[in-house]
């Protein structure tokens, strides 16, 4: 005859997130697509460090006569915000823009799209 015996760990403990064997960090913007209103628009970028150093960020892919600034640039963990300005002389576009974040030897970048409306 069998004999029914319970578990020796909760099922619910048995199905957690495993621990983080290396050391990494993730990075992300919060939407897709980012729309100028009067020649700027504001990105949200989070930043989640797993055991990893200080995170540095840039970003490429601006068309001419545009600019990005970037608040807390250098940050362990948090939140910061990319600034897009357009001057008079940018033109009426959408452009594909890279988030670049560097921490030691890893490299991890978000893509996504600025519509460029000049002032």
């Amino acid at each position: 005859a069998s004999k029914w015996a319970a578990p020796a760990i909760s099922p619910a403990a048995a199905c957690a997130l495993p621990a983080v064997k290396y050391a990494d960090f993730g990075v992300v913007v919060n939407a897709n697509t980012y729309t100028m209103s009067a020649g700027s628009a504001s990105a949200t970028v989070k930043v989640t460090s797993f055991g990893f150093g200080t995170v540095n960020r840039n970003v490429s892919g601006l068309p001419a006569g545009v600019s990005a600034t970037i608040n807390n640039g250098s940050l362990v963990s948090g939140t910061s915000t990319i600034t897009f300005a357009a001057n008079s002389s940018a033109s009426n576009q959408t452009v594909p823009v890279t988030l670049w974040a560097v921490s030691g030897s890893r490299v991890h970048s978000a893509t996504f799209n600025l519509h460029v409306v000049p002032l």
